[in-house]
């Protein structure tokens, strides 16, 4: 009697459960196409990503047949877009799972569907612009062939630190300049135009493309090449012995001369304009001896009529910007 009374009770929570419908109509199961509308209208199969805001946990509340629930959660997961990744392995499981388990793997399934919807977007990566070093002692020598007034204008694009002698407004230097390169400017005397600072943008180097030397061979290594590139004996001596002490402090040493790119860099207008103009940067930076670059070739500079030099240098980090 306590068998049958248990069993009473079970079927009247069961009808009570799927809405007091006759048992034959509770037998057959709603129509795929039935399910399938429930599924579209609940879980906006659409694919309106915005509202998407049903999770599939929410299934249990939608119908109070269990028969309707699981056949709403397969249309879900056979409905799974092409371009969620997990797709092709959430319709695979359903094969090796019995009736009474769809609905608890369509839950897994739902949340990791949901998941993929809401991913948040990557990160903004901020890229720090490089921190270029200072363009140190770039000197203008002028050689004219009569003593003449020279206008000369530097257009560098970053910040002068210091000028001698003292440029004025419009990064400008009016000088008077004799032939053996001695300049006049408000009454004092100068060996030649003096200008360091710092370049916005020194992208334009090639760091691959240069020499690897001795830190201890800088002096004769320079001498060669810069007689090569059109310096005397003078511009030489104060090239030399401003940079080569840098060099004694590391074994090996990557060393490249920038000209055209450096003079397209930082334009330098001089009028009158002389016949011949070298302009010389020096780059270099510690390295190791197996460091990886290709040799540079340089082209020999001859001096014609009136000229103007200049060089100057910077020491580069030892990461390649």
């Amino acid at each position: 009697m306590k068998n049958i009374f248990l069993i009473t009770i079970g079927m009247v929570m069961l009808g009570i459960a799927c809405g007091n419908k006759p048992a034959a109509e509770q037998s057959v199961k709603p129509a795929p196409i039935d399910s399938t509308a429930k599924a579209d209208s609940i879980l906006k199969l659409k694919y309106n990503k915005t509202n998407w805001s049903i999770s599939i946990k929410e299934l249990a509340r939608w119908d109070s047949c269990k028969a309707r629930q699981i056949d709403s959660v397969v249309m879900f997961i056979l409905k799974l877009p092409s371009n969620w990744g997990g797709t092709r392995n959430a319709i695979f499981g359903l094969d090796s799972l019995s009736y009474a388990q769809v609905y608890s793997y369509g839950r897994r399934i739902g949340d990791d569907y949901y998941n993929f919807l809401h991913t948040p977007p990557p990160p903004v990566q901020v890229v720090e612009p490089p921190i270029y070093p200072m363009t140190e002692k770039p000197v203008i020598y002028l050689y004219p062939t009569k003593q003449q007034d020279i206008t000369v204008k530097l257009d560098l694009k970053g910040k002068l630190a210091f000028t001698w002698p003292q440029i004025s407004t419009g990064n400008t230097w009016n000088v008077k300049a004799a032939p053996d390169g001695m300049l006049n400017s408000n009454g004092q005397d100068y060996p030649y135009l003096f200008w360091d600072g710092v370049q916005d943008d020194m992208s334009y180097i090639k760091q691959n493309e240069g020499f690897v030397i001795k830190g201890t061979e800088a002096g004769s290594f320079l001498t060669d090449k810069l007689t090569l590139l059109g310096l005397n004996a003078r511009e030489r001596a104060d090239f030399i012995t401003y940079w080569a002490p840098r060099m004694a402090s590391s074994d090996y040493f990557f060393i490249r001369f920038e000209t055209t790119a450096y003079s397209k860099a930082v334009p330098l207008t001089i009028t009158p304009a002389p016949e011949s103009m070298q302009r010389i940067m020096m780059v270099f930076k510690a390295v190791d001896k197996d460091y990886k670059h290709t040799p540079q070739t340089l082209t020999p500079f001859t001096r014609k009529g009136y000229t103007v030099i200049e060089w100057g240098g910077a020491e580069l980090p030892s990461i390649a910007f």
